[in-house]
């Protein structure tokens, strides 16, 4: 990365999917004086079920099902846990489906609920 950056090739280098799937990544290997720099590299990765993504018969810009696996992992780390990157395309938008309904059902049964008490303390 410094020899592409010190002979002009680019200017800059992120490392911010990379990071979220191997957290540990720059200290571990990337800045490990202990480590030669022919090994020290950030695996590729590839998400899995990309099949998945050319069933959806919208397109949109920069919300590809393939960076929401990015997404899905970063919000995974900003609650505390560690990030998935086995987790296919399809299960995690069955997952996240399932947990929208659910809270969205849970929400209008406890308005339902509410609802139910007003009327009754109404009459």
């Amino acid at each position: 990365m410094a020899d592409a950056i010190d002979s002009g090739v680019c200017s800059l280098i992120s490392l911010g999917r990379s990071v979220f799937l191997q957290p540990n990544l720059p200290a571990a290997v990337l800045l490990n004086p202990s480590l030669p720099d022919d090994d020290a590299f950030a695996q590729s990765h590839i998400v899995r079920g990309q099949w998945f993504a050319h069933m959806v018969p919208v397109k949109f810009m920069g919300a590809g099902l393939a960076i929401q696996f990015f997404y899905y992992n970063m919000r995974r780390m900003g609650n505390g846990l560690k990030s998935d990157p086995d987790r296919s395309i399809p299960s995690m938008v069955i997952k996240d489906t399932l947990e929208t309904f659910r809270s969205g059902l849970l929400q209008t049964r406890g308005c339902c609920r509410a609802f139910r008490v007003r009327a009754k303390l109404q009459t």
